[in-house]
């Protein structure tokens, strides 16, 4: 996506101006929980920086990153570094690509959620549960917006991002994640307006 393209360089710094480090600390999360992982799927990684943190500290694990963005794809590779190798970048939309059944024992969506629709999440979330080994685990941060301000910062993102990448969705989702799948840890920052949960399949 073209908007999504010309944000690719600027997200960080953009981010730290507005959060400081408070979304990556959020990101970084999971990793504890991730050292048995060997094959790992990222989807709308960003500029890499998750990934980059995670593919140095666990030397095992292989990563497919899906992302509709092909310059993020390219940022998130340069920041991979010395790790490139175990980064596959994947160009193409998550909602269409085709999941193969049970091979990956992590899968990550770090504020990318936010970017879909309640019916496109109604029908990935199933998608990704199905790909996703048993003992395996799925990690996702994003916002929420249970009180009036946290509404008003969460409406105001959505603005910038129509008017950065023309981003059509303006409201948050609910992730229903399928049955198969229980929460093990969640963190919080920023007075709860922006949150990370881990979730294991049974």
């Amino acid at each position: 996506m073209r908007g999504f393209d010309r944000l690719a360089k600027a997200y960080e710094p953009l981010e730290r101006l507005s959060f400081a480090n408070r979304l990556q600390t959020l990101r970084c999360f999971c990793i504890p929980y991730l050292t048995g992982c060997r094959n790992g799927l990222l989807i709308g990684n960003g500029d890499g920086r998750f990934s980059a943190k995670l593919l140095q500290a666990n030397s095992s694990i292989r990563v497919d990153s899906i992302d509709i963005s092909r310059r993020m794809l390219e940022v998130a590779q340069a920041n991979a570094s010395g790790h490139s190798d175990r980064l596959n970048p994947v160009h193409g939309d998550a909602l269409k690509y085709t999941y193969p059944e049970t091979a990956y024992d992590f899968i990550g969506l770090h504020f990318c959620l936010d970017c879909f629709s309640q019916k496109q999440i109604d029908s990935l979330l199933p998608k990704l549960t199905a790909c996703l080994r048993p003992g395996g685990v799925i990690a996702y941060s994003d916002f929420q917006a249970s009180s009036f301000w946290q509404r008003a910062v969460v409406r105001s993102l959505y603005l910038c991002f129509r008017a950065a990448t023309g981003l059509e969705v303006q409201r948050l989702p609910n992730a229903e994640w399928p049955g198969a799948l229980r929460q093990v840890a969640e963190a919080e920052v920023l007075a709860g307006l922006a949150f990370s949960r881990v979730l294991r399949k049974s």
